[in-house]
């Protein structure tokens, strides 16, 4: 499991939450960091934050998906609408709100 989010309390507590049902969970602050764990540990599954600061979760899920034809994602955010919520319509998941988790 890989949780991807670039607010620290949100990142720190999937991260427990998920450790503490059993599962191996990496965290990661930004898109490129997440790429590389996701390459270098083999992830089978994504918590993707959409906003990030190097890039915005739709590039972020583009990239894996040039490694993994059919990545288990699913996407993160804690506002509606805007621009990416235009470009997402095919693209990933509707996104769950970040104020239900953290």
């Amino acid at each position: 499991m890989l949780v991807v989010d670039d607010e620290d309390e949100v990142r720190r507590n999937l991260g427990r939450f998920l450790a503490k049902k059993g599962l191996k969970t990496y965290c990661s602050a930004s898109g490129g960091g997440a790429i590389e764990t996701y390459e270098k540990y083999h992830i089978d599954f994504v918590l993707l934050d959409v906003m990030l600061p190097d890039m915005d979760g739709l590039e972020v899920l583009r990239k894996i998906k040039e490694k993994d034809p059919q990545p288990k994602v699913f996407s993160l955010q804690g506002w509606t609408g805007g621009r990416l919520g235009r470009k997402r319509k095919n693209s990933a998941p509707r996104p769950l709100c970040k104020t239900n988790v953290a």
